[in-house]
């Protein structure tokens, strides 16, 4: 099995999941505000940390760009008889990998400005001026992979299942910051008031962007034309088995979440209970973390592998 030089392979990595964060957490943004109405003194931490987050994740965007395109015209210029590293960049531009991921560096500097004014004073407007450059940067990552997709169809049915992943990698950390400043809130219903309206508000849309992120991602390989059959002992096939694995953890740390940490914050009255429950939901929270971190890495070696 080969696979992807490991710089190419982290740099994948990092793109993808910083636009990921990036794409998802603007509805992730509108829902924790209309959940964080009654909590108002808990808003302004919330979405300074959020902010920084996305702020970092849009330097990662830019940066990553313009490692990945260095690498790319440089081995273009070590291709070419001229060696003339000029022609090589105009090379990198005129392919639709290079193009478009020179495309990102731009729209990871507007992001980097539209999610501080939009996160400040949320507005419609806000909100529309994130979605567009957020719409091109998710057109990017297909256009940039491997994945063997180059009908509408299928182009869309990625935009979807990046679309959806995305919201479900950006709800998570939303609530790795909303919980532990609930943890910090005055009295005990305070606190379980906080963690509800958040949690809760999250899970019905996590549902809703799994269900979509497990159909698109059955579909992508029949879409790609992949035979089922050649999949064993391939790189590809090796990467598609450990995020099928990683995606079922998921589902399973999220079912847990909805169907007993969040009915057991329900019924907790005393502080004592309801901080026994806040930690019980932070560490299903982290273990989300750590296997969405696991889920994007697989994908971009997914995605930087040619289906067999």
């Amino acid at each position: 099995m080969t696979g992807p030089a490991p710089i190419d392979l982290a740099l994948r990595t990092v793109t993808l999941g910083s636009a990921l964060l990036l794409v998802g957490a603007l509805p992730v943004a509108m829902q924790f505000l209309r959940s964080l109405g009654a909590a108002q003194r808990e808003v302004p931490r919330a979405l300074t940390r959020f902010r920084r987050i996305l702020r970092c994740a849009a330097v990662a965007v830019g940066a990553s760009a313009l490692l990945t395109f260095w690498r790319f015209a440089d081995q273009l210029q070590a291709a070419s008889a001229t060696n003339d590293a000029g022609d090589a960049v105009r090379q990198a531009l005129s392919s639709q990998f290079g193009s478009w991921t020179a495309l990102r560096v731009p729209v990871a500097v507007v992001l980097w400005f539209v999610v501080a004014i939009a996160l400040a004073a949320p507005s419609p407007a806000g909100w529309l001026s994130w979605a567009a450059p957020a719409v091109v940067l998710a057109a990017s990552l297909p256009m940039t992979s491997h994945a063997g997709v180059t009908n509408a169809v299928g182009i869309l049915v990625d935009l979807l299942h990046l679309a959806s992943g995305g919201v479900w990698v950006a709800g998570v950390l939303a609530l790795a910051v909303v919980v532990p400043l609930a943890l910090r809130a005055g009295t005990a219903d305070r606190r379980r008031q906080v963690l509800l309206s958040c949690a809760a508000g999250f899970s019905r849309l996590a549902v809703l962007a799994v269900s979509v992120a497990v159909v698109t991602g059955f579909a992508q390989p029949f879409l790609a034309g992949v035979d089922l059959r050649s999949l064993s002992g391939t790189t590809w096939g090796a990467a598609a088995t450990m995020k099928l694995l990683l995606v079922v953890a998921i589902v399973v740390a999220g079912g847990v979440n909805h169907r007993v940490l969040i009915g057991r914050l329900r019924r907790a009255r005393s502080r004592v209970r309801v901080d026994d429950s806040a930690a019980a939901l932070l560490g299903v929270v982290s273990l989300e973390v750590v296997l969405g971190v696991a889920t994007v890495l697989a994908a971009a070696l997914l995605v930087s592998t040619p289906p067999p």
